[in-house]
């Protein structure tokens, strides 16, 4: 069993994109969310 955890930001595409990557046993968690703000 190992216990990873990788965050990655990159706002090159989109005004804002997080990518979360957690690794526990077998089990895979992806979780993003695009965040628009103000942007002129």
């Amino acid at each position: 069993m190992f216990h990873s955890y990788i965050n990655i930001y990159f706002p090159s595409i989109l005004p804002g994109i997080r990518i979360h990557i957690s690794f526990q046993g077998c089990k895979v968690h992806l979780s993003y969310f695009v965040l628009c703000s103000k942007v002129y």
